[in-house]
């Protein structure tokens, strides 16, 4: 029996490889696309990507600049989020707020936003943040 797999075409979802992300189809070592996306944002040009990447080819990275881009920007939002913001906290000093108000308003679990981080925060911890969010800056 083989495991389900969705295809976005040049972008493969399969479930328990690379935790589901979207990964480029082409490639014979994972390439996650919202890296791909994130990279490109930075400014890096396509030519140095496929020198990273030797695994993929120049339609590869149409994808993270076309439609698959622009009919999933949340779901490329939210993994960015689970991978890079999350991750590049320090465990063990604060999460800033605006991390965690950014988590929400992509859509994020609380689940999924509390166990990103290591160790995992309280719950109480993000309800005061949304709550400061809420209120807004302090009225003179």
């Amino acid at each position: 029996m083989s495991n389900p797999v969705e295809s976005v075409a040049p972008i493969l979802r399969t479930p328990g490889v690379c935790g589901g992300d979207g990964l480029v189809s082409a490639a014979t070592a994972p390439s996650w696309f919202w890296l791909l996306v994130l990279t490109r944002r930075g400014g890096r040009p396509d030519a140095d990507l496929l020198a990273d990447y030797p695994s993929l080819t120049p339609a590869d990275l149409d994808g993270p600049r076309g439609s698959i881009t622009r009919n999933n920007p949340v779901e490329i939002e939210q993994a960015i989020w689970l991978s890079v913001t999350a991750l590049d906290h320090a465990p063990g000093t604060p999460v800033p707020p605006g991390d965690l108000i950014q988590a929400r308003l992509l859509g994020l679990s609380d689940e999924q936003i509390r166990s990103a981080y290591d160790p995992p925060f309280a719950q109480a911890d993000l309800d005061a943040a949304w709550d400061a969010y809420r209120r807004g800056p302090p009225r003179r």
